[in-house]
């Protein structure tokens, strides 16, 4: 069980750093898409959390491994 829970947990811290990461690096070189007339959102919002999301779950899946 303990296991289980240390694969979640460093899944989880991974994908948390990450995302802030990737969230930092979005905002220093801009890369968001343009505000478009039907988005909900005012202000540019980066879109690349996905990347915190995979490194998470390849951390998950290294410890799960080993």
């Amino acid at each position: 069980m303990r296991a289980y829970i240390l694969v979640a947990l460093v899944s989880a811290l991974t994908t948390f750093l990450a995302t802030l990461g990737a969230l930092r690096i979005a905002r220093r070189y801009k890369l968001h898409p343009e505000v478009r007339e039907r988005d909900s959102h005012t202000s540019p919002t980066p879109r690349i959390g996905g990347v915190g999301m995979f490194a998470g779950l390849l951390a998950g899946l290294a410890v799960a491994a080993s």
